[in-house]
């Protein structure tokens, strides 16, 4: 998982790697509810478009993660 926490701030992301897609997934949506937070309730981040990219490994090389 990729995550773009702020695309107008510049191009800083960061990279995690799972062992499966549940834990990918939870992360995201954790992940994706602190930035929200950081930003509406707590008012400590401007409003940033926050950005995930999931891949999974398909046949040795990464590829689009779809979630069904």
């Amino acid at each position: 998982m990729t995550v773009h926490p702020a695309l107008e701030a510049g191009n800083h992301t960061v990279e995690f790697l799972f062992e499966t897609a549940e834990q990918m997934i939870v992360s995201k949506d954790c992940a994706g509810k602190l930035l929200l937070f950081l930003q509406d309730e707590a008012k400590v981040m401007k409003d940033y478009s926050n950005v995930f990219f999931l891949e999974e490994m398909i046949d040795g090389k990464w590829g689009e993660y779809e979630e069904f």
